[in-house]
This record gives C-alpha cells, sequence and structure tokens, in this order.
C-alpha cells in the first residue's frame, strides 16, 4: 500500500473513533484505566492500542449494556485499589 493510502485511512479510523461518543461511565473507567497503565509505564501505544479495542468493545453495545459493563468494571477497579 502506499504511504498516502495508509495516512488517509488512518486519518478516517481516527475521526471514526472520535465521532463515537462513550457514555460517561465508560470514559470515566477508561481515564482510570489510562491513569493506572501509566503508572504501571506502559508504551503510549500499547495504551491506544488497548483504548482502540475498549472503545470498538463498548461501541458493539448498546448504551444501556455498556454504561452496566463499565459501572461494574468501574466498581471492581475501585475494589481492587482499596
Amino acid at each position: 500500500m502506499k504511504p498516502s493510502l495508509l495516512i488517509l485511512l488512518g486519518s478516517l479510523s481516527f475521526i471514526v473513533a472520535g465521532c463515537q461518543r462513550l457514555p460517561e461511565e465508560c470514559q470515566n473507567y477508561w481515564n482510570n484505566i489510562e491513569k493506572i497503565s501509566k503508572q504501571m509505564h506502559m508504551s503510549e501505544l500499547q495504551i491506544k492500542t488497548r483504548k482502540q479495542e475498549f472503545v470498538e468493545q463498548v461501541t458493539a453495545m448498546n448504551k444501556q449494556e455498556a454504561t452496566e459493563y463499565c459501572s461494574r468494571q468501574s466498581s471492581f477497579l475501585n475494589l481492587m485499589k482499596e
């Protein structure tokens, strides 16, 4: 593939991902995961890849399922912090 085509595809996927709005609970959960990942010295590429996987997983759910999933994950994460 030509580099310009790769750049175009990357830009389009970034724009589409940016348009997908996560429920507030999921955004809060992700912010906590990102903070922990940085404390564990994960690379930016690893964090970016994991976020993309997370966004794909959450956007495949309906809003209620996503909200419940992220709330449960946040609760579990909070228990682990204590």
